[in-house]
């Protein structure tokens, strides 16, 4: 499926995930662990797919190309800085 799809569709899952009322936290932390597992692995995908495909003959799509890597690029450190962080937290408990 189209990659544009798979974001709209993780973000209709954090955003149920966020406004359940009902989840327990536990759920919500499990849930939104998954999404951040999705959200890493379509990132992968987006970074392979512009590295590959890039616009040899159009300035602008390039651009937008290389604004969509340093993008994908940022969302994987923050994604890492997190981790990082979650497991000094782990091990400080």
């Amino acid at each position: 499926s189209d990659w544009s799809g798979r974001v709209l569709d993780i973000v209709r899952r954090v955003n149920a995930i966020t406004s359940s009322e009902s989840a327990k936290t536990n759920a919500k932390i499990t849930a939104l662990d998954g999404v951040v597992l999705t959200l890493k692995e379509e990132n992968a995908s987006l970074k392979k797919l512009l590295t590959e495909k890039m616009d040899r003959d159009d300035k602008r799509t390039r651009d937008l190309q290389k604004m969509l890597l340093a993008i994908a690029t940022k969302v994987d450190a923050e994604v890492e800085l997190f981790e990082d962080e979650e497991d000094k937290d782990q091990q400080v408990e």
